[in-house]
């Protein structure tokens, strides 16, 4: 789907440089979409250890309960973070600008911090479910730590 060209566009092509910063804008947005779609499949796991913990509150199973609401709040706390992650762009006007090898590394890290999420959902037993929240944490910290040496 292409838009029809607007006068920021037409604008924009005769400053030197706006073509890169609008790419830029670009590969921004989508870096939010993603981080939103995992923030989405955590919250949808989240959903599912509740209506378990529900379930254990039923069946008087405290052993599960207490292990079940330590994945809650792990899930909770790793949402959280993948909505605050950095962004995988520098500043039009930074010194440091993330080159296209760089870039392309951090979208395979969000990629496979989705796929370990989305993984998550079908855990069936509690301790593979903490074993994966941590997967899915050590990947979202081993990319926000990839990002923050380059700035």
């Amino acid at each position: 789907m292409h838009r029809q060209t607007n006068i920021f566009d037409k604008i924009g092509s005769l400053l030197p440089g706006y073509q890169g910063y609008n790419e830029r804008e670009g590969r921004r947005q989508c870096d939010k979409v993603l981080r939103e779609r995992v923030a989405i499949v955590l919250s949808d796991c989240q959903r599912v250890v509740e209506a378990r913990l529900a379930d254990s509150v039923k069946a008087r199973d405290f052993a599960q309960l207490n292990a079940l609401e330590d994945c809650r709040k792990s899930l909770d706390t790793l949402a959280f973070k993948v909505a605050h992650a950095p962004y995988g762009v520098s500043a039009f006007f930074s010194d440091t600008q993330i080159r296209e090898g760089e870039l392309a590394e951090i979208y395979r890290m969000d990629l496979d911090i989705l796929e370990k999420a989305t993984a998550l959902a079908p855990a069936a037993e509690t301790i593979a479910l903490s074993v994966g929240i941590a997967g899915v944490a050590r990947a979202l910290e081993t990319r926000n730590q990839y990002i923050m040496e380059m700035k």
